[in-house]
């Protein structure tokens, strides 16, 4: 079992993300989201993966559909919808709501999840592109891991370290998100995961 500090500073920060590979295994458009794009695709599949070997592996087994963003609403007061967005919270076993955090503290506007349509909503209008390498910087931080590259790490909170902590079910690394910033999500997530922890006393 190895073991691994991660500072948000190793992703490059928020505008770049140029750790582990800057996403290059993602291969393509390049994007808004400072990746290095989005991947071999055919536009219906995503990968969670950051090495190309893995995303070469034509049995691999972490990839999914891609994001549906649709928009509702007339000109300047439109409404972006993230529509399988529950999908990818199962698929990530994480609450629907540290998504919604992450990406709209990415866009900068105001995010909620819509109970009629059961999905996350953007206040104004967002690319699929956009949402899409958003939602690829969220697994990169919260749920990949930095040993193994597999999605498989579960979120604790690390009392002795005072941070977020993951640990991959599939290697047993151990590894702490030791990070603040103005990014939301952190904080967020740190809270709820601290109330679980309270619960479980």
């Amino acid at each position: 079992m190895e073991n691994f500090s991660q500072d948000f500073d190793d992703f490059g920060g928020f505008g770049g993300f140029s750790g582990f590979g800057g996403f290059s295994g993602f291969g393509g458009s390049g994007g808004s989201g400072g990746f290095g794009g989005s991947g071999p695709s055919d536009g219906k599949t995503l990968y969670f993966a950051l090495t190309d070997n893995h995303i070469k592996d034509p049995n691999y087994r972490y990839r999914h559909p891609e994001p549906i963003v649709t928009l509702n609403g007339k000109k300047g007061n439109k409404t972006t919808y993230f529509e399988n967005s529950d999908y990818y919270a199962g698929k990530l076993r994480l609450p629907v709501e540290y998504i919604t955090k992450y990406i709209g503290g990415r866009l900068s506007c105001t995010s909620s999840y819509d109970t009629t349509k059961n999905c996350i909503t953007f206040k104004g209008e967002y690319s699929q592109e956009l949402i899409r390498n958003y939602l690829l910087e969220f697994v990169k931080v919260y749920v990949l891991c930095p040993n193994c590259d597999y999605p498989e790490c579960v979120l604790e909170y690390n009392q002795e370290r005072k941070c977020l902590h993951k640990h991959c079910e599939s290697c047993g690394t151990n590894s702490n998100i030791v990070f603040k910033s103005s990014d939301k999500s952190y904080d967020f997530i740190e809270k709820q995961l601290k109330k679980i922890n309270k619960q479980k006393e």
